[in-house]
């Protein structure tokens, strides 16, 4: 096999790394409790302008009966779910999953498309000329579900 260089390591590692998918909420869990509580007071006031996300456009296009996926906070991973109920304004939306229920916000980070972090994670790979799928071939054996995302992640490659 060829040797990767610095850019391709990197990228693999990030495809290969659990830790960069969680959301930033577990990065931040050392936070003091009561600065937590305050950044929360307004949660609508987000850092970024929401039309700026990549996937802007498909979050703003979500219904009600939708799949998503939510983060677990208890669980600390990444479940399938339903998107319950929107709010009136459509910022916030009631996600169920397993026996849970969440309330999330449409641009927040403990929300996604089931498939939107590999698949940034396969963009920003193939940007460094990493052969993703070639290396990835394997984990997209595992399942139904990660053989369905084959085609999709050789079709990203293809068009970068």
């Amino acid at each position: 096999p060829e040797s990767l260089n610095e850019e391709q390591e990197k990228a693999v590692k990030m495809l290969q790394s659990a830790e960069q998918l969680q959301p930033s909420s577990d990065k931040d869990e050392e936070k003091d409790e009561n600065e937590e509580k305050e950044e929360n007071t307004h949660p609508e006031q987000a850092e970024e302008d929401p039309s700026t996300l990549p996937d802007y456009v498909q979050r703003k296009a979500w219904v009600k009966g939708d799949a998503c996926q939510v983060h677990s906070d208890s669980s600390k991973k990444w479940c399938d779910g339903t998107i319950d109920d929107i709010d009136a304004d459509g910022e916030y939306m009631q996600v169920s999953f397993g026996h849970e229920q969440k309330r999330v916000s449409r641009y927040g980070d403990d929300v996604r498309f089931p498939m939107n972090i590999q698949t940034r994670a396969i963009k920003a790979a193939v940007k460094v000329n990493t052969n993703v799928v070639a290396i990835m071939r394997p984990r997209f054996e595992v399942s139904d579900a990660t053989r369905e995302a084959l085609p999709i992640a050789m079709s990203i490659e293809s068009s970068c």
